[in-house]
């Protein structure tokens, strides 16, 4: 921003006065409470003073939509991309390149490679008025890609509340029916599964598959945590497999 600049003299005194901060130059012994007083009127004169517009040549330029503001402030809306293909290099830079030409934001991803295939969820946002462009851009990844597209929105709460996080780890010989039977308990108590991975890996001394899970659930408000254990370790006797659940401390506190 150019400054306003300007003179003033007065008993004997030549103040410069600037609208940047308290920068001042003094020719001559600037002294006494007259000369601050001169000093003083002329600052405040500066920083509301118009500026010299014709000194200060043109306006520089502002291009529209590039600030965070006007970013944020553009009506915009979210869409849920599920991707499946074979897997292979360049299928996610492929998949950004469409939403980037189209004004799109990267905002959350799950993607993974399972057996070959690659697999996965994004959550892009987009301004509405490119939001179908967005969508018909998508149907010729179907070489590379199958893309599904969804609007995004908030999740049902069927419980009255938030719910609190809790960590549920499984381990044992693998066999049919362990997610199933740990999903059920799960769903009895209320319990929502926000995130689920499971492998299977060699066991190092006794051979044959072992089965690992980890599951991230919420369990709501009101839900009684020493049944639920209990039910765990019922279940855990059942099929042999070790159960650790963690919060059920949180919850006997709340």
């Amino acid at each position: 921003m150019p400054r306003s600049v300007f003179l003033l003299q007065s008993s004997g005194y030549v103040v410069r006065a600037t609208s940047r901060g308290p920068e001042r130059e003094a020719w001559g012994a600037l002294a006494g409470s007259r000369a601050w007083c001169c000093w003083r009127c002329a600052h405040d004169r500066a920083r509301t003073r118009p500026p010299n517009l014709a000194a200060a040549g043109p306006a520089p330029q502002v291009r529209r939509g590039t600030s965070a503001t006007g970013y944020h402030r553009r009506m915009r809306t979210q869409l849920v991309l599920t991707v499946v293909g074979d897997d292979r290099s360049g299928l996610v830079q492929a998949l950004a390149d469409v939403v980037d030409q189209h004004g799109g934001n990267w905002e959350e991803s799950r993607l993974g490679e399972l057996a070959g295939t690659f697999a996965g969820v994004v959550v892009v946002s987009v301004p509405q008025e490119r939001a179908e462009d967005l969508r018909a851009a998508l149907e010729p990844l179907a070489g590379l890609l199958e893309v599904s597209v969804r609007p995004g929105g908030t999740p049902v709460d069927e419980g009255g509340g938030p719910g609190r996080p809790v960590l549920v780890e499984i381990m044992g010989n693998d066999q049919p029916g362990i997610v199933r039977s740990i999903s059920t308990v799960l769903a009895d108590h209320g319990l929502n599964v926000a995130e689920m991975e499971t492998r299977t890996v060699e066991a190092p001394m006794a051979g044959g598959q072992l089965f690992e899970a980890t599951v991230v659930a919420t369990v709501p408000e009101g839900t009684d945590a020493d049944a639920l254990q209990a039910d765990l370790e019922r279940l855990a006797g059942e099929i042999q497999v070790e159960v650790t659940f963690r919060g059920t401390e949180d919850l006997a506190d709340g």
